[in-house]
């Protein structure tokens, strides 16, 4: 995904134009790629859009193994946008500038939304950094973490204390949280640099990263806006 600006024109001649300056920002041959955008903004003079772009290859691959599994698929979407069109349709009427907090296994999308369109940035921080350092504090397998941080952090009956310490997978998981919590204010100061923006009012968070306890606590501590669960079917 990037974002990108282009001179207001009529639709017709839109495609062509994005297409020409996604050229200069996408390290593949146009030919090699399936893309699409959205508009962010337009002010009559210029368009700020989001491009977004996958290899061919990519997409024809995850289509043929989804399809084997005998679901159709209809449209592909990055995340962001997802979030994004998640947002508009379950709060529309909100007016106040909010951040989205996407928390995945391998990265966490980051949207901010104000009354004069959206930004998105995207961190290399997801559940999965969690798991790798209990492996390392345990010397345990990356499949074996997996399994007990699942186990200890949703409070599962069968967890033991042979498992793992107690006190190793909490100073895991503070760890994570300082990091994330840490990558969003630098995600704020940047994105207020770039845009002018105010800061959030609120954040939402969403994704099964989301969920360790002590996060979302952590980043309303940091941020001083109220942080809560994003409710996709609010409206």
């Amino acid at each position: 995904t990037k974002t990108i600006r282009i001179p207001h024109v009529e639709a017709s001649k839109r495609k062509q134009m994005i297409a020409f300056e996604a050229q200069q920002k996408i390290p593949y041959p146009m030919y090699e790629v399936v893309w699409d955008s959205q508009e962010v903004s337009d002010d009559g003079v210029e368009t700020e859009l989001l491009f977004i772009a996958c290899k061919s290859a990519v997409i024809d691959s995850f289509s043929r193994s989804v399809a084997g599994s005998g679901i159709q698929i209809e449209s592909i979407s990055a995340a962001t946008v997802l979030d994004y069109n998640a947002l508009r349709f379950a709060a529309p009427a909100a007016d106040q500038d909010v951040l989205m907090v996407n928390v995945g296994a391998r990265s966490t999308n980051l949207l901010f939304k104000s009354a004069n369109g959206f930004f998105v940035r995207n961190i290399n921080l997801g559940g999965n950094l969690l798991t790798q350092s209990i492996a390392d504090r345990l010397g345990q397998s990356f499949e074996q973490a997996e399994s007990i941080k699942l186990k200890y952090f949703s409070g599962a009956a069968d967890f033991t204390s042979e498992d793992a310490g107690d006190k190793q997978l909490i100073e895991c998981a503070e760890s994570f949280t300082r990091r994330m919590s840490q990558e969003i204010t630098r995600s704020i100061v940047n994105y207020r640099r770039q845009t002018r923006e105010s800061a959030p009012a609120q954040i939402l968070l969403t994704g099964r990263g989301a969920l360790l306890n002590g996060l979302s606590a952590a980043i309303a501590g940091t941020q001083k806006v109220a942080v809560e669960f994003f409710d996709p079917l609010l409206s």
